[in-house]
């Protein structure tokens, strides 16, 4: 399921492929494997003291720092949701000023994720709001390195490098700022600010009627726009300025600073807990958690969409589909609403509602990989095995690297006698990804079992097959090896390796009654 507005990586192909070629399972082929995440050197986050907070600010804290804790910490946590999680909590951190934690745990964020701008960014505007300049120098840099079409930092690095008096290299940053069409405003504002210290009046004067010109109610800019005159010796336009002065300025615009007073209370809160209570697997608590976000703002789309998925894996696909269907009937284009929802119905066999509301999600968001999966799978279970083909054709052009697609289509193509149409495309995906040994052992299996005895082709199955079993002894892929040197003639070769195969297990078991049934089968 998806949950609505968040990102998260999905695997959306399931831990294996039960797939069947002729006669034999490739299912038996597939081995189970694990990555083993070790995670960078961390440093420890010390939780702010919460004495003197309002009692229900303090629990909502506490709350979060428990759940996203309990989740970073967990062994089958996913690196790239750790990352998250840190970044989460020093958001929430920042948010309420609690700055030394905040800190700790951006800084955990950015060494388990180097590449993502927004941990030094933050880093940046905590080390600004503390007076820290240098170091604020130092992150807003780091993250206008790894981002550089970030303005935000562009901005806020010139403006920092201003209040310093690095003017050379503030009026670099901001000109690039300023070329680049965003923010004009804070730009040409600072870049005025500039040339009014190095006395580059009409400059200064430019710059400023740029920055008014694009923001007219900052009336702030009739003040620098005065002294911009004055230092011109145009007295009575600058007493004319100046009279014009008040108090609302610019700031420069930065989403990820802005986000944060979002994470104080409200609907934004529950949805938080809701998202961590689901990744863990907690889907009762994230059921709740939804709940409290759509008590806080009963017509939100993502809590409904949100909280429909929960319980579709709280194993509830009744309130699923009514949540899902209250969200469309609010918003009747919404992604995420048909795409899961016809997931449900998919789940439930009921193929035609399905497939309506999958191919309304693709007409909505043509390229998505996993709604044209999904999509794929009711078309062929509803008996439109044809389209089913056609969308998977598609998809493998859309994702070559997902092997799994193409293991299914060969399938579908095998299951409806278009067998030259498999071997093409298991042969391709092989020449692609030479080092994939689920797609070599297919094609091997096809090549030496395809009922059409034009397109097999043992000469090619038997290395294909013996690289991949000696990269993994299995039983099915034992299998696969035995049935290709019989294929190609060679028939005491296979007895012959069954034979030590046999002789090396450590005892004789259930597993290899197919290789001993084989092996018998052979010498008659």
């Amino acid at each position: 399921m998806r949950l609505f507005m968040f990102c998260h990586s999905f695997p959306w192909m399931g831990p294996a492929l039960a797939v069947t070629l002729v006669n034999l399972s490739i299912s038996a082929l597939v081995a189970q494997s694990s990555e083993v995440f070790t995670k960078p050197a961390l440093i420890t986050v010390l939780p702010p003291a919460l004495d003197g907070l309002e009692e229900a600010v303090a629990n909502q804290i506490q709350d979060v720092q428990i759940q996203l804790g309990d989740h970073a910490l967990a062994s089958t946590t996913p690196p790239d949701e750790v990352m998250e999680s840190f970044g989460l909590m020093g958001r929430i951190y920042h948010a309420y000023e609690f700055f030394e934690s905040a800190e700790s745990c951006y800084i955990n964020a950015s060494r388990l994720a180097p590449q993502d701008y927004r941990w030094p960014h933050l880093l940046g505007d905590l080390s600004e709001k503390q007076g820290d300049l240098e170091k604020a120098v130092l992150s807003f840099r780091k993250a206008l390195e790894l981002n550089r079409e970030n303005v935000s930092s562009q901005v806020r690095l010139g403006r920092v490098l201003l209040g310093l008096n690095q003017l050379g290299e503030a009026r670099e940053v901001l000109e690039a700022a300023l070329k680049s069409g965003s923010d004009v405003a804070a730009a040409a504002q600072s870049l005025g600010e500039l040339a009014l210290a190095e006395e580059r009046y009409e400059n200064a004067l430019s710059y400023l009627q740029q920055a008014l010109k694009s923001q007219p109610a900052a009336n702030r800019l009739h003040y620098l726009i005065g002294m911009a005159y004055r230092g011109l010796g145009r007295l009575d336009l600058a007493e004319k300025a100046l009279g014009q002065s008040g108090i609302v300025g610019i700031r420069p615009s930065d989403t990820l600073v802005d986000e944060l007073p979002e994470l104080l209370a409200g609907e934004r809160v529950f949805l938080i807990r809701g998202r961590v209570a689901f990744g863990a697997g907690r889907f009762q608590e994230a059921v709740d958690a939804f709940k409290q976000a759509l008590d806080a703002a009963p017509r939100s789309l993502r809590a409904m969409i949100n909280l429909a998925s929960a319980y579709e894996r709280n194993n509830e696909p009744q309130e699923a589909k009514k949540w899902f269907r209250r969200a469309l009937a609010i918003e009747p284009d919404n992604f995420n609403a048909h795409f899961n929802l016809g997931v449900v119905l998919k789940q439930e066999r009921r193929f035609d509602e399905s497939i309506m509301h999958l191919s309304r999600a693709h007409d909505i968001q043509p390229n998505d990989v996993q709604n044209i999966w999904e999509w794929a799978q009711a078309l062929y279970e509803n008996g439109m095995h044809d389209e089913a083909i056609v969308r998977l054709f598609g998809l493998a052009a859309k994702a070559p690297g997902e092997e799994n697609v193409v293991l299914q289509l060969a399938v579908y193509l095998v299951e409806s006698e278009r067998h030259a149409e498999a071997k093409y495309v298991l042969t391709q995906a092989h020449l692609l990804f030479p080092d994939r040994g689920l797609t070599a052992m297919a094609l091997a299996r096809f090549l030496v079992t395809c009922p059409d005895d034009d397109l097999r082709d043992a000469v090619v199955a038997i290395p294909l097959a013996a690289r991949v079993y000696h990269a993994q002894p299995s039983i099915a892929h034992a299998e696969t090896l035995v049935l290709a040197l019989v294929e190609a003639g060679r028939k005491q070769d296979a007895v012959n390796f069954l034979s030590q195969r046999l002789a090396q297990a450590d005892e004789v078991d259930n597993n290899l009654k197919p290789l001993q049934a084989l092996l018998s089968s052979l010498k008659d």
